[in-house]
C-alpha cells in the first residue's frame, strides 16, 4: 500500500498537473519511494490531514486517470474471458430468459467446462443462489463441492450475521473495499432477489455496488427473467426499467426453440446489448430425459456456435409455421413428396384438393391454399419458383437446407 495522498499532496501544491506525463510519472516514482514498510499500515490522521489540504479542484485533479495509467494498463492487459468470447473478464453481464429457459443449466454448464479446461479457476467462483428450492440448493451444493467453486445462499449463515440478500449486499460492499476482487465471478441468481427491478432508485445502488466490484478486479453475472409479452418485432422484452439495461455492459436474451417434452433441448442465445468482442448469437444444447438428475442434465450442456444458432433459430420459425397450420402442412407435404422432383404447383394441388379421397378429413381448402402457401414460403420452408418449360407456372419445393426436416 502507497501514501499516495501525500505524494499527490505535494506536486499539486507545487502547481503540478497530473494530466502532465512527466508529472504523472514522477508522482508514480514519487509513490514506488514511499512504500509502507511491510507489516506496518499508513497512518489515516496522515492521509486525512494530507487530503485536507487540497482545494476542491486539487481534489478532482487528485482523481485524475494519468495517476493511476500502470494500473489501468495492467487490468487491461491482464483481462481475459471469463467464458470465451461470451463473458469478458471485469464485465457486468445479464442473461434473461422465461422461467425453465435454461439460464442457470447454461451458466453453471459453461463454467464447469471453464474449470476443467483450466480457464477459470474455481476457487474464484462465487455462485450466490438465492432462486433455489431446498432440493435444488442441496442437489447444486454437491456439484459446487465436486468442482471446487463456492455457492452460498443468505439463509445458510453458520454466524447468523447473514440472513438476507440485504445482508449479502453489506458483505459484497466490504469486499469491494479490498483487494480480494481480482479475478472473482460473482454469479447472481436471480437478480430480482437483490434488488427490486421497477425501482430506479434502489437498482441504483445496487449497480453502484457491482461496478466498484468490477472496478477492483470482479466479473458480475446475473440472471434474470423476460417480460410475458413480447416485442412488435417477437422478441423477448427485460423484465425490469431501463436503467438496468443501461448499467449492464453485456446483456443476453435466451430463446428455446424445442418443446419442453423433448429429450434434446436447444436454446438460442442472443445478444441484445455489447461492449466488447463477444458473439452476438449462439446456442447451446442438452439432454433432458424424464426424471434424469440435474447432474445429468448439466453434463450434457454443449456450446454451438453461431452457424448452428442461425440454424436452430430458422426452425424455431418454421415449427412454429407448422404448428399453426398443420392439417395444412401434411398435405402440402404429402403433394411434393408424391411428386418424382419432389415439387408441385399450386394448380396440382388444387386438383388434389378435389380428390375427395385426398381431401377427406384434412381441412385444407383451395380458398386457404395460398395463403397457406405464402405463410410457409415467408418461414423459410419451401421455394417459389417460376417453370419456364411450362408457361411460368408457379412451382413449389422444400427449401434445400430443410429437404430432410421432419417436424
Amino acid at each position: 500500500m502507497t501514501n499516495l495522498a501525500g505524494t499527490i499532496t505535494d506536486v499539486l501544491l507545487q502547481g503540478g498537473d497530473p494530466n502532465d506525463l512527466e508529472t504523472a510519472e514522477l508522482l508514480r516514482q514519487e509513490v514506488d519511494n514511499r512504500v509502507v514498510p511491510s507489516g506496518e499500515s499508513p497512518n489515516p490522521e496522515s492521509l486525512e490531514q494530507a487530503v485536507s489540504k487540497l482545494t476542491p479542484l486539487q481534489r478532482l485533479q487528485s482523481m485524475s486517470a494519468a495517476l493511476h495509467l500502470d494500473r489501468l494498463d495492467e487490468m487491461i492487459n491482464n483481462s481475459e474471458y471469463v467464458l470465451k468470447d461470451i463473458i469478458p473478464a471485469g464485465t457486468i453481464s445479464l442473461f434473461f430468459g422465461k422461467p425453465n429457459a435454461g439460464k442457470t443449466l447454461m451458466l453453471l454448464g459453461l463454467m464447469i467446462d471453464a474449470i476443467r479446461n483450466g480457464h477459470l479457476k474455481p476457487e474464484r467462483l462465487i455462485y450466490i443462489n438465492e432462486d433455489d428450492n431446498l432440493e435444488g440448493y442441496a442437489k447444486k451444493a454437491h456439484i459446487a463441492q465436486k468442482h471446487g467453486f463456492m455457492m452460498l445462499n443468505s439463509m445458510y449463515d453458520e454466524t447468523g450475521e447473514v440472513r438476507s440478500p440485504d445482508d449479502l449486499m453489506k458483505l459484497l460492499y466490504a469486499l469491494a473495499q479490498t483487494d480480494d476482487c481480482e479475478g472473482l465471478v460473482l454469479l447472481f441468481d436471480t437478480l430480482k432477489k437483490f434488488c427490486p427491478l421497477m425501482d430506479k432508485d434502489k437498482t441504483k445502488a445496487f449497480f453502484q455496488l457491482i461496478r466498484r466490484l468490477c472496478h477492483s478486479g470482479a466479473t458480475v453475472v446475473l440472471l434474470g427473467h423476460a417480460n410475458k409479452h413480447l416485442d412488435p418485432e417477437g422478441q423477448l422484452i427485460f423484465e425490469g426499467v431501463q436503467d438496468i439495461q443501461n448499467d449492464i455492459d453485456i446483456m443476453y436474451s435466451l430463446s428455446p426453440v424445442s418443446s419442453r417434452e423433448d429429450v434434446n433441448q436447444e436454446v438460442v442465445v442472443q445478444n441484445i446489448k455489447d461492449r466488447g468482442k463477444v458473439l452476438m448469437k449462439f446456442a447451446i444444447t442438452y439432454e433432458k430425459e424424464m426424471n434424469a438428475d440435474y447432474e445429468v442434465i448439466l453434463e450434457s450442456v454443449t456450446l454451438a456456435g453461431q452457424e448452428a444458432a442461425v440454424r436452430k433459430e430458422a426452425e424455431m420459425v418454421i415449427r412454429k409455421a407448422i404448428k399453426n397450420r398443420l392439417e395444412d402442412w401434411m398435405f402440402v407435404d404429402a403433394q411434393l413428396e408424391a411428386d418424382q422432383d419432389k415439387r408441385a404447383s399450386r394448380a396440382s394441388m388444387v386438383a388434389a384438393l378435389k380428390d375427395d379421397e385426398v381431401a377427406t378429413g384434412n381441412g385444407v381448402s383451395a380458398h386457404t391454399l395460398d395463403k397457406t402457401l405464402g405463410k410457409f414460403v415467408d418461414a423459410g420452408l419451401l421455394l417459389k419458383q417460376p417453370d419456364r418449360r411450362k408457361n411460368n407456372a408457379m412451382f413449389y419445393a422444400r427449401a434445400p437446407e430443410w429437404k430432410t426436416f421432419v417436424y
